[in-house]
């Protein structure tokens, strides 16, 4: 069994041909950091706009 999210994953086909493609393991530990990124700036955003909602909120009852 292959336990390295780096090693290929190899596939004998019925034409004798063999393929090597990467797991998804593999994919998902290089998208991580960079959706993690991308989710960490979305909410510094929402965050922002929160308290732009709250202080327009506060003027709007005044």
């Amino acid at each position: 069994m292959n336990n390295n999210i780096n090693d290929p994953l190899l596939f004998s086909l019925p034409d004798g041909d063999s393929v090597a493609v990467i797991p998804w393991g593999y994919v998902v530990d290089k998208l991580a950091p960079v959706c993690n990124q991308i989710t960490e700036s979305i909410t510094t955003g929402n965050e922002a706009l929160l308290e732009i909602d709250t202080k327009l909120t506060e003027f709007v009852s005044e």
